[in-house]
């Protein structure tokens, strides 16, 4: 059984941390890939006008694009699917950190993103990963037509203290999935939702089976996709908690490991070679 459905992690998985890949050789192996019937999708915490920046017009026709830990999904420039968070959860959950130091937020809304931040490191750091925001005074100012897609928190503290942080607002919310998306940051979502729904969505539409499904990923925002797959891929950089969900992994981001994998996809399309990188248990 052959290989239908590649899903890609962003940050820290195809991008180095210079916010780099090799272009040329991606969009070379998109294009055979494409030709071979096989969907790549870009699946990841960044929003949809922050993905687009990373690719070329020629090759975002090629591509399924699960912004915002999948829970906004574009197709052929269609909107296809959008998880979103009650207005009153992601309200009271802004409440929760109010007067609370080092705690910066963002609120997407799919094409858009709201802060209530114009300067500082806070402001810095939520800007590098948008381009079209719009900056509040108070988040009750977000149109009530707006469906907020994701919260992300910039938490400038270490990985292990914001998954206490993520575990913590767990707790508190029980309609929202929270985890850690690299060492500065805390994801907040529908429960429903997440990069997992993604890989749902496609299974189901394209009547997929999980062993013709491979993902690449590096952070506990890319667990919930692991479970959905046979082909789960951990970056050798990867948080060790999300290796722990994972069967497989290859080099770093630095590396650009994901590209050699999906060179040799094309290739070998059953797969098979994926038996040199599994994990021992």
């Amino acid at each position: 059984m052959s290989i239908k459905l590649v899903a890609i992690d962003l940050d820290q998985t195809l991008l180095r941390a210079d916010k780099t890949y090799d272009v040329e050789r991606f969009e070379a192996v998109v294009e055979q890939l494409t030709q071979q019937g096989v969907m790549v999708c870009i699946a990841t915490g960044n929003s949809y006008h922050k993905i687009v920046e990373f690719f070329s017009a020629s090759v975002l026709e090629s591509l399924h694009l699960a912004g915002d830990n999948g829970n906004f999904i574009m197709c052929d420039h269609e909107v296809e699917q959008v998880i979103g968070i009650e207005r009153q959860t992601f309200l009271k959950l802004c409440d929760y950190f109010e007067g609370k130091e080092n705690f910066f937020i963002c609120i997407s809304t799919g094409e858009i993103s709201y802060m209530n931040v114009s300067e500082g490191i806070g402001f810095e750091k939520i800007l590098k990963y948008n381009n079209e925001y719009k900056i509040v005074q108070d988040f009750l100012e977000i149109p009530e037509d707006q469906v907020a897609t994701k919260i992300a928190i910039f938490s400038p503290r270490s990985l292990a203290r914001n998954k206490v942080i993520a575990k913590e607002l767990s707790g508190q919310f029980a309609d929202l999935s929270v985890v850690t998306s690299g060492d500065d940051w805390v994801d907040a979502y529908h429960y429903e939702g997440g990069k997992g729904s993604a890989i749902q969505f496609f299974k189901e539409r394209y009547q997929l089976k999980p062993e013709e499904v491979m993902a690449f990923g590096d952070s506990l925002n890319d667990e919930s996709m692991m479970k959905e797959v046979k082909y789960s891929v951990a970056m050798s950089n990867a948080d060790i908690d999300l290796a722990l969900h994972c069967q497989y992994k290859i080099g770093s981001n630095e590396e650009q490991a994901v590209i050699d994998i999906l060179e040799r996809l094309v290739k070998e399309p059953d797969a098979q070679f994926m038996d040199q990188y599994e994990m021992n248990r």
